[in-house]
């Protein structure tokens, strides 16, 4: 089936979210997240977490007739799928998205879900969070956190590059995870293999603690 006819498909389904984003609200990083570090010290940072979002997106969804419904399966070779659906009951109309799901312990594979089930909502419905700058970066006159120039001998790897994107569309201040992580706010381009390790472990260590 092609795109055209899978839009006419569940041309319902569409009327119906069309209806929804006016209505869909920015959900705010009204919770904080403190990090301890192995050296002793700290950071904190905000964060929208799986309740918030749930909360305020299922009533809008519903008056409008939509649904949000997820689903796990495993690949033919073991790996773990997350499937978000975004169903219209009366017309029969749905589309879907996965998400990879991450992780060696079960506890690792539940935040990876967690973040999947956040990152899959904002995908399917257009629902967006806040963006909230670190304090660095908000004081004024502040001078921006060093960047490369040029790329590094030992970048990051392209699954490493992948994690920081979900982490950050999860609803993760990434911004502040990289100033207290590695001193500075990288991008893919100028990212290294070991700061994106750091980056990665903070930003779990914080859903851990959320």
């Amino acid at each position: 089936m092609t795109r055209a006819e899978t839009i006419k498909a569940n041309l319902a389904m569409y009327q119906a979210l069309l209806q929804v984003k006016p209505h869909l609200p920015v959900v705010h990083k009204g919770k904080t997240a403190v990090v301890r570090h192995s050296n002793g010290g700290s950071h904190q940072y905000n964060y929208a977490d799986l309740a918030d979002v749930d909360r305020q997106v299922t009533p809008v969804l519903s008056e409008h007739g939509l649904m949000l419904d997820f689903e796990m399966h495993k690949t033919d070779t073991g790996e773990l799928v997350l499937t978000g659906m975004l169903i219209h009951p009366e017309s029969g109309g749905y589309k879907t998205s996965e998400w990879d799901v991450t992780g060696r312990t079960p506890q690792d594979q539940g935040t990876s879900i967690t973040y999947g089930r956040r990152y899959l909502t904002g995908i399917l419905t257009g629902l967006i969070t806040d963006d909230d700058t670190d304090g660095r970066q908000g004081e004024p006159g502040a001078r921006p956190a060093p960047r490369r120039t040029k790329k590094p001998t030992n970048p990051a790897s392209a699954e490493q590059i992948a994690q920081l994107g979900k982490a950050s569309k999860a609803g993760l201040d990434m911004r502040a995870i990289m100033q207290h992580s590695i001193g500075r706010v990288a991008t893919p381009d100028d990212i290294t293999a070991d700061e994106a390790a750091r980056v990665i472990d903070a930003a779990l260590d914080v859903a851990n603690n959320a």
